[in-house]
């Protein structure tokens, strides 16, 4: 049986960030480990155009040396920026993580503003993360645990010695105000479920579709083998586990493994 086993083989410094340079130093470290890169069955990265473009990314150079070197996306990477979209694609989820950002460089700008916000909710604001979409939620845990305390914070912020705002900020909050008057939660619910919610979960759902595509087609030229029934007809077992073997011409032989296929589940 065949053990799969993880190596780290060494750091390299990118001096260059061409698909070529990158490409030429992956297939450089692999030379220097005596590992051939005809014996490379898959490759992973980012989902950026430098490194998972069809034509000219790292992993279609990679190919031209090798097409048996499979490419799968990076399943967190395609995660979060699932994730990133589905938040931009509503105007107001974005406006409300702008707001905490904005909420803790305020705070975060001074030892002074920092003390405040610490007497009054005992807990600290986190910046936003830009790579790890996911522990934003750290973001909003005080502002949905601490709201009140966040706001007796603000209010005493006033005294000390802050810009002025100007006109226009006057003016936008008092359109804010004019706009929110009578505004009763009942409304707000349903506007938060048709304006935010459903925006940004039909977003979500369209970019896992689009974005783990990739993954799903791969998984389905093996999903045979983890999922053989006795149900299934020889000749289907044997179509599939041929179609595999085309993928893999120097690891598998198309008629020996089809039969061995059958006859193990036969």
């Amino acid at each position: 049986l065949w053990e799969v086993k993880e190596r780290f083989l060494k750091l390299e410094e990118l001096e260059k960030k061409k698909r070529s340079d990158i490409t030429k130093l992956i297939l450089n470290v692999l030379e220097e480990n005596e590992l051939d890169i005809k014996n490379c069955r898959g490759q992973g990265y980012d989902n950026g155009a430098n490194m998972a473009g069809n034509y000219n990314g790292v992993q279609a150079l990679i190919r031209q040396n090798n097409p048996q070197a499979m490419f799968i996306p990076c399943s967190a990477h395609s995660l979060n920026l699932c994730a990133v979209h589905a938040i931009e694609s509503s105007a107001p989820a974005k406006s409300y993580f702008g707001n905490i950002q904005k909420l803790y460089n305020l705070f975060s700008s001074s030892p002074v503003r920092w003390k405040i916000l610490q007497e009054e909710t005992g807990q600290s604001l986190h910046k936003l993360s830009v790579t790890r979409w996911s522990s934003r939620i750290e973001s909003v845990k005080p502002l949905a645990k601490k709201p009140r305390e966040i706001l007796k914070s603000l209010h005493r912020l006033k005294e000390l010695d802050l810009p002025g705002e100007s006109s226009n900020e006057r003016t936008r909050k008092k359109i804010v105000s004019d706009e929110t008057a009578g505004y009763n939660r009942k409304e707000a619910s349903k506007n938060f479920e048709c304006n935010v919610f459903n925006v940004a979960l039909d977003n979500l759902t369209s970019q896992m579709r689009s974005r783990f595509k990739a993954i799903e087609e791969e998984c389905s030229k093996f999903s045979f083998l983890w999922s053989l029934q006795k149900s299934q007809a020889d000749q289907e077992l044997g179509l599939k586990a041929e179609n595999l073997a085309k993928l893999y011409p120097e690891d598998l032989c198309k008629n020996e493994f089809s039969d061995k296929v059958r006859h193990f589940f036969s």
